[in-house]
């Protein structure tokens, strides 16, 4: 009798062996962590530390400013800021004093932020002229306060430099406009003297009934 054997063969050793994965699985980061990792990203080094710092500002309607930042964290940042500016425009002599504070939320934890100014004003036009045989000054006055809703762009190198700038529009609240001059009743009489007080509140009236742009070309700050 013959036997025939067959070989069957078998897979290799390597094949055979299986390996099991050991290693743990990934912790999910919490809130923090992750908060962290995005304020750093973002300029803002830790975003629960107190910044404190100072800053300037170029702009328009208030040309100069100066002030004060605190920054909670890499959420939320206020500013207390004062201003004052003088200047000639269509031969009135233009005066603008105001003071305000600001709030802001910086959305993603990063330089773009969302805010607004809550602050008081006061504005002043001056202008003089000739009316028969006196020199005449005629003077407006509006005080009042503001609001102005922006968004803008505040880099933080924390602590260090600041820069940033904004957009948004002023509105003020209130309308009375005091006039008051050194001119006699009856020079008051004429009609030179009501084109030289209408010309003299024209530029405050146009601002306070309308609002304006508000614009902050540069702002530039130190935190610490």
């Amino acid at each position: 009798m013959t036997v025939f054997l067959t070989t069957i063969p078998c897979a290799p050793t390597w094949a055979q062996e299986t390996t099991s994965d050991t290693s743990e699985p990934a912790q999910p980061k919490n809130p923090v962590e992750l908060q962290r990792e995005q304020a750093k990203k973002y300029g803002v080094k830790d975003p629960n530390s107190h910044l404190f710092g100072f800053h300037g500002t170029l702009a328009i309607p208030h040309p100069t400013s100066l002030g004060l930042d605190y920054h909670l964290n890499s959420s939320f940042s206020f500013s207390a800021s004062i201003g004052s500016f003088r200047n000639r425009i269509e031969h009135t002599d233009i005066g603008i004093f105001n003071t305000e504070i600001t709030a802001r939320w910086h959305i993603m934890n990063g330089a773009f932020f969302i805010g607004s100014h809550f602050g008081k004003q006061k504005m002043t036009g001056e202008r003089t002229q000739q009316i028969q045989t006196e020199t005449v000054t005629a003077k407006a006055e509006y005080e009042g306060t503001y609001y102005t809703p922006h968004i803008g762009w505040l880099f933080v190198d924390g602590p260090g430099f600041t820069m940033g700038a904004e957009f948004g529009f002023m509105t003020p609240v209130g309308s009375d406009i005091t006039i008051s001059s050194n001119a006699s009743a009856g020079v008051q009489a004429t009609g030179d003297y009501a084109e030289l007080v209408r010309s003299t509140r024209r530029l405050i009236n146009d601002t306070i009934d309308h609002g304006f742009p508000h614009i902050a070309v540069l702002r530039l700050g130190w935190v610490f």
